[in-house]
């Protein structure tokens, strides 16, 4: 089970990545929440599966079983896509006849994939489904908290904990949110924006690392976003406790979804280059009281 929920989760990425490139753009927008929800998808899987028997017997796989399990999840994920035009402004500089600057906002129609991302829960796959009784009562105790522990450990052992980078040790409650040490791009602070050359402020760390390199929770938390955003692409951001929390952008992947409990070193994405960004890499941020500060003064660099 927990190799399917792995593989499927690649899948879903895999079928979005697929749209993107089925279409011609120049910009993106996401719509919707990308994360799965997979406490939903097992509890109908496991009333689909057991026809009334045990509801907990779901573990064990065959490709029959697998198949009912991918029909699921694109049920309760259902992904499309349409291209429309917006007007979008943009700042052109020119030269006047005395030699100096002169910047102007023009508006440019540019073609914009919208893609869609449509979620059903448990509730409504039980009325498509058409569930009777014995099914929705069956249902109502899969999804009551009591049950809450075994999800979040069939769901857990899916992303398996990675020890974290080894020349970067971290100081306080953080351990290192890559399994490899990865190359510094761009640091906290001031800094010429890597794509418009503008001074801008960059409120994170980015970490260069090969596309698919596994990102670690950096300490135990909840997760209270694992979404689609413009400027990090998909992203997973944590609360560790009343003071901090940390996030992760520019995903390939979300192995993680909102509400879900972390560990330290638990896998919750994938390295990407999704959103604002110029190649795959990690942008992490730590967040005290409300406040993005420098990540690297929580770590030691060992080298």
């Amino acid at each position: 089970m927990s190799q399917a929920i792995s593989e499927l989760t690649s899948e879903h990425y895999a079928n979005i990545t697929a749209m993107k490139t089925s279409y011609s753009y120049d910009l993106l927008e996401v719509k919707g929440d990308t994360s799965i929800k997979w406490k939903d998808i097992l509890a109908i899987y496991a009333i689909k599966t057991t026809s009334g028997e045990d509801p907990l017997e779901v573990v064990t796989l065959n490709e029959v079983k697998i198949n009912l399990l991918r029909e699921i999840m694109k049920e309760m994920n259902k992904i499309s896509g349409v291209v429309t035009p917006k007007l979008v402004a943009e700042i052109k500089v020119t030269t006047d006849d005395n030699g100096n600057s002169v910047k102007q906002t023009v508006y440019v129609t540019k073609k914009v994939l919208n893609i869609y991302i449509i979620h059903l829960d448990a509730k409504q796959m039980a009325l498509k489904y058409k569930f009777n009784d014995e099914q929705n009562k069956m249902l109502d105790e899969l999804m009551g908290e009591e049950y809450d522990d075994l999800w979040n450990k069939l769901i857990g052992d899916s992303v398996k904990s990675y020890p974290s980078g080894g020349s970067f040790v971290g100081t306080g409650i953080f351990a290192w949110p890559l399994t490899v040490d990865g190359t510094i791009t761009s640091y906290f602070g001031t800094r010429s924006d890597p794509i418009t050359g503008e001074i801008s402020t960059h409120g994170g760390t980015d970490i260069a690392a090969p596309q698919g390199t596994p990102i670690l929770a950096a300490a135990d938390g909840t997760v209270v976003a694992a979404t689609w955003h413009n400027g990090y692409g998909y992203y997973v951001k944590i609360k560790h406790n009343n003071t901090y929390s940390t996030l992760y952008g520019h995903c390939s992947e979300l192995h993680v979804s909102t509400g879900q409990k972390v560990k330290q070193g638990q896998l919750i994405a994938k390295v990407g280059s999704t959103g604002y960004s110029t190649g795959p890499h990690l942008h992490y941020e730590v967040i005290r009281n409300g406040v993005r500060v420098d990540a690297l003064k929580f770590y030691l660099n060992k080298s």
